[in-house]
């Protein structure tokens, strides 16, 4: 469980993932606006404010969330950053900093 503090701290800048039902109906009747996803293994995911949580691989737009770019090659990194994606999920967000 995630501290409230930390969580309000961070909910503009964060999607959420919810593990089950339980979170995806607690979430957004204690803090409006948080954006929270839930998925298994598709390969897109609608998130709760209309973006796309998109697979490694998976063909993208301009609103996706690439999700783990460093599964990817880097021919496909490339391709898929040159899509110009809404954002990214990473294990590892500093190597894309600018």
């Amino acid at each position: 469980m995630c501290p409230e503090k930390l969580l309000i701290s961070i909910i503009e800048k964060s999607w959420f993932h919810c593990k089950n039902l339980e979170a995806m109906l607690y979430l957004p009747n204690k803090f409006p606006g948080i954006k929270y996803f839930w998925h298994q293994k598709d390969d897109f995911t609608l998130t709760s404010n209309g973006y796309i949580w998109t697979y490694p691989g998976q063909p993208i737009t301009k609103k996706s969330i690439l999700v783990l770019p460093e599964n990817l090659d880097y021919q496909e990194l490339k391709k898929h950053l040159s899509q110009d994606p809404y954002a990214i999920c990473s294990d590892w967000p500093y190597q894309y900093v600018n």
